[in-house]
């Protein structure tokens, strides 16, 4: 018996795309919708007090695999230790038999499919004549929510990217020959990236007390679709009950999970889940001028469906190390 292990660079380069990612995404999204998914709630030990790490066991009935994500967030690593903030593996299984099939690096795969996830919500929510947009935010998100933006909303012809450091975002704008044809700015406040934005992505790191909280509800315009991959963490206390027409989330259990952490804050009505939208279950996009959020908190299921199609392209490349069990 063998595993197949896939590194970071594995995972890169079988060069998976933006589009190929929001689709497995939606897939796992809408199963989830239909009752096909075993998905409980993420698992957290707090090893430190506050730094956390996460299990997130998933399986689709009657699908070919099954898997968890076991993945850390030690947010002082880059400046104690030269370590990421995030490290972790995924771990995917035979379904049928339980046997380990592989064993991969996924901070590729969780980089990908957070971006993938804010893409349905674009592919969905957005006004699909957008012509602005901003990037809060130049990380690793930052650059994979570029990608995933002109995949999904070809017609963003401005994008104002901010960053606390300038260096990131002038990085990005440097390196995005995607962008090309497209107006690119680097902004030296949140309020002048924002400023008429068809489409706004928040994607800085998240933290759980209020230093981060800045944007104001009237900073929106209307008809914009607002995607956050930090919860509420930079919206003003009651900022986004001020002006959200809908919110959307992924998991409404994960919704009340992180409520315990004082997230969503003033979201009291409870939000409509991406994966009853997308079968029918509930609306999208109503009208042009509704405010739309979409506030993912990361599901195992898109892990685990990105997870599948990275192991099935592996295969048929003939990529990574087989290892004895």
């Amino acid at each position: 018996m063998e595993i197949l292990y896939l590194s970071q660079q594995d995972v890169v380069d079988l060069q998976m795309t933006p589009s190929e990612y929001v689709d497995a995404v939606e897939t796992g999204l809408a199963a989830k919708a239909e009752g096909r998914v075993d998905m409980p709630p993420k698992l957290e030990i707090l090893p430190q007090g506050s730094d956390f790490i996460h299990a997130m066991p998933c399986a689709v009935h009657q699908e070919k695999y099954c898997g968890i994500k076991w993945i850390s967030g030690y947010f002082d690593n880059p400046g104690k230790t030269q370590l990421p903030a995030l490290m972790g593996l995924i771990i995917l299984n035979d379904a049928r038999t339980g046997m380990p099939l592989a064993v991969m690096d996924c901070m590729e795969i969780t980089k990908m499919r957070t971006a993938a996830v804010s893409g349905v919500a674009m592919r969905h929510l957005a006004n699909k004549d957008s012509k602005k947009a901003c990037i809060l935010g130049c990380g690793n998100q930052g650059q994979a929510h570029l990608e995933f933006l002109i995949s999904e909303l070809p017609s963003v012809n401005q994008i104002n990217l901010w960053n606390p450091t300038a260096q990131k975002a002038h990085k990005i704008r440097e390196n995005a020959s995607m962008c090309a044809g497209r107006d690119v700015a680097v902004c030296d406040s949140i309020r002048q990236a924002m400023q008429d934005c068809d489409v706004v992505l928040v994607t800085g790191p998240g933290k759980r007390d209020d230093s981060l909280r800045a944007i104001e509800a009237d900073w929106i315009k209307p008809g914009a679709t607002v995607i956050t991959v930090n919860h509420d963490a930079e919206f003003k206390r009651g900022a986004i009950s001020q002006c959200a027409d809908k919110v959307y989330i992924d998991d409404v259990a994960m919704y009340h999970w992180s409520r315990k952490d004082n997230l969503f804050d003033g979201i009291e009505e409870e939000p409509l889940e991406l994966g009853r939208m997308l079968i029918g279950q509930c609306p999208a996009r109503e009208s042009r001028e509704e405010i739309i959020f979409s506030m993912p908190i990361g599901i195992a299921i898109d892990d685990l469906v990105c997870a599948a199609k990275i192991y099935d392209k592996a295969i048929e490349q003939g990529r990574g190390v087989r290892l004895p069990m």
